[in-house]
């Protein structure tokens, strides 16, 4: 613990990389003001970020990014004051796509908190955040960790948006060509060519509800439809694209055996690609069908809850496996 004493006529005290700028007001003119500054090094690992902290209402993860300081100054002074105390802190480290708060370590019935009221946060780069609080205790960074998305400009946002509608809308075209391909020209009839088909709907139908209903979080159980029917059709295409792969290796093996028009054993293995991602959004639904819906600004699985991995988890064994 490192403290230090303002001496009498000075108004900024270092402490290691951290600074305390008062206003002149608060000393007194006896030269009898005493402002103590301690900087704990340790006691962050051992408070964290306490239960309840009103800056949960930024709805952001937060992580704790700076050495706790406790400055006071005797004698005491009313808060809040007139001119803010400026106070400098130096980060531990630099988040990309974070945001600092500035907060104090507020003590109430026995409980303590973090609290943003009465201080905030006034410039900060790479290195270090400068606050204003209206009031001392013990000070600290809190980082809001947040999505990269969530510091664009509406302007970048729009034109990304643009972008992704304008590539499913070619995407379905093409689909859509291809599977009448698949379906009406009978010379290309194939084992591969039917499970082509299959991939080919099960992609245009994910798109096509991805483009149409992705956003569309207003209603709920609208919004939760939505979420099942992507898992289900993504899912689907990625083992109908797993079975094409077995289908490839199986040809290097058995040429002749797969050339011709696709067995009904066949036929039964593509409607087993069909079956399974249903049973997993089922299993999904049973243990808890609010998995599904509004998650951030997206009709979709939760990442929170862990749910994601229904999807995630088998995507990875059909790339990575298969």
């Amino acid at each position: 613990i490192n403290i230090k004493k303002l001496l009498p006529g000075e108004k900024l005290v270092r402490s290691l990389e951290n600074t305390v700028q008062v206003p002149e007001y608060m000393l007194t003119d006896d030269g009898k003001s005493t402002l103590v500054v301690a900087t704990f090094n340790r006691l962050d690992k051992l408070i964290g970020i306490p239960e309840g902290s009103k800056l949960q209402k930024f709805g952001s993860n937060l992580t704790l990014n700076s050495k706790i300081m406790t400055v006071s100054i005797f004698p005491q002074r009313p808060s809040p004051f007139i001119n803010p105390v400026v106070i400098v802190q130096k980060l531990e480290k630099f988040l990309n796509g974070s945001t600092p708060n500035c907060v104090y370590l507020d003590n109430f019935n026995g409980s303590s908190f973090w609290s943003d009221n009465g201080c905030k946060m006034i410039k900060f780069n790479e290195s270090h955040v400068t606050c204003h609080c209206s009031h001392l205790t013990n000070f600290a960074v809190l980082m809001s960790v947040t999505d990269a998305i969530e510091n664009l400009s509406e302007t970048h946002v729009m034109v990304m948006d643009m972008i992704t509608a304008f590539g499913l809308s070619i995407s379905l075209i093409t689909l859509m060509l291809s599977f009448l391909s698949f379906l009406f020209i009978k010379t290309i009839k194939s084992l591969r060519n039917t499970i082509h088909k299959n991939v080919v709907f099960a992609l245009f139908v994910a798109e096509l509800i991805f483009l149409l209903g992705i956003d569309k979080t207003g209603n709920k159980i609208g919004c939760q439809v939505i979420a099942v029917l992507l898992h289900y059709f993504f899912l689907a295409s990625f083992f109908l694209m797993a079975f094409e792969g077995i289908v490839l290796y199986m040809m290097l093996v058995q040429v002749f055996k797969l050339l011709g028009n696709p067995s009904i054993q066949a036929i039964k293995y593509i409607a087993a690609c069909w079956v399974f991602p249903g049973l997993v959004v089922i299993v999904n639904l049973l243990i808890d069908y609010n998995a599904y819906g509004k998650h951030r600004n997206h009709c979709w699985l939760s990442v929170k809850s862990g749910f994601i991995w229904s999807f995630v988890g088998p995507v990875l064994f059909v790339i990575f496996c298969i």
